[in-house]
C-alpha cells in the first residue's frame, strides 16, 4: 500500500530539511496526515468524477479551492502536472548556480548523485507526494517540485494535488486490483472530514458505520412503537 506516512519523524533525520518544507509551507500539510481508512480511500478513488466523489451515499466536491484550505498549501503559482520522464531544461534548472552532476540516463535520475539536503528533500517528496516505490529514481515532476523549494518557482500544489487524484481515480477504475493503484490516503481523510462539516457524520461514524447503525435501530423503535 502507497500512502502517506503517519507521522513527520522521517523529515527530521536530516539537518535543513525541515526549514525547507516549513518556508514552503508544506511541513504544515504533512503534520496534518494523521491516519486514514482504505476503504474510505478505495470508494473515493472508484467514484471520483469531475468535481466530486461519493463515500457511503455522502458527496465529496473536490476543487483547487477545497484542497488550498484542507492542506493549508497556497493555490498560487504555475499550475504545473506532468508525470514524464527528465528533461534536459528541469535538470539544468534544478542545479543552476551550483556545480552538481546529476547521474541518471532516460529512465530517470538517481536520487543518490543530489547532494544533501536536497537528497532526502526528494526522498520526502517521493513518501508524502507522489507515492514511488522506487525511491533511488527521480523523474521530472521530482525535479519540478524540487524546483518550487530550491529556486522558488512556484508550483500550484492544490493544481498539483487535484490532477494527481484524478490520475490516480484513472489508474485504479482501469484496474483488476483498483487497491494496488490507491494513494493519497491520508489527503483524502482530510478532503472528507471537510466535507462533513456540513453533515451529521463524522470521521468516526463515517468509518465504522455507527451513525448508520444508530438510525437503523431508531426506525426500528419507532416501527415497533408505531
Amino acid at each position: 500500500m502507497r500512502s502517506e506516512p503517519l507521522d513527520t519523524i522521517e523529515v527530521y533525520k536530516y539537518n535543513g530539511v525541515v526549514e525547507i518544507f516549513t518556508r514552503a509551507v508544506w511541513m504544515g500539510y504533512f503534520e496534518k496526515l494523521q491516519g486514514f481508512d482504505e476503504s474510505v480511500a478505495l470508494e473515493f478513488a472508484l467514484t471520483l468524477q469531475e468535481g466530486e466523489a461519493t463515500v457511503r451515499g455522502i458527496k465529496i466536491p473536490i476543487t483547487t479551492e477545497i484542497l488550498a484550505r484542507v492542506t493549508g498549501l497556497e493555490e498560487e503559482g504555475e499550475a504545473w502536472f506532468e508525470r514524464r520522464k527528465p528533461f534536459a531544461s528541469l535538470r539544468e534548472e534544478f542545479v543552476h548556480g551550483t556545480r552538481e552532476i546529476l547521474i541518471g540516463d532516460n529512465k530517470g535520475i538517481q536520487r543518490g548523485s543530489l547532494e544533501e539536503p536536497w537528497r532526502h528533500v526528494a526522498f520526502i517528496i517521493q513518501k508524502f507526494l507522489t507515492y514511488e516505490g522506487r525511491f533511488e529514481l527521480l523523474f521530472g515532476y521530482h525535479l519540478r517540485l524540487s524546483i518550487h523549494l530550491r529556486h522558488q518557482r512556484c508550483v500550484n500544489m492544490s493544481y498539483f494535488l487535484l490532477h494527481s487524484l484524478k490520475l490516480m481515480s484513472s489508474k485504479a477504475k482501469g484496474s483488476l486490483t483498483p487497491e494496488t493503484n490507491i494513494t493519497h490516503h491520508g489527503l483524502i481523510k482530510l478532503i472528507v472530514k471537510d466535507a462533513l462539516l456540513n453533515t451529521k457524520w463524522t470521521w468516526l461514524t463515517l468509518v465504522e458505520g455507527i451513525l448508520e447503525i444508530a438510525e437503523e435501530i431508531e426506525n426500528e423503535g419507532e416501527v415497533e412503537g408505531a
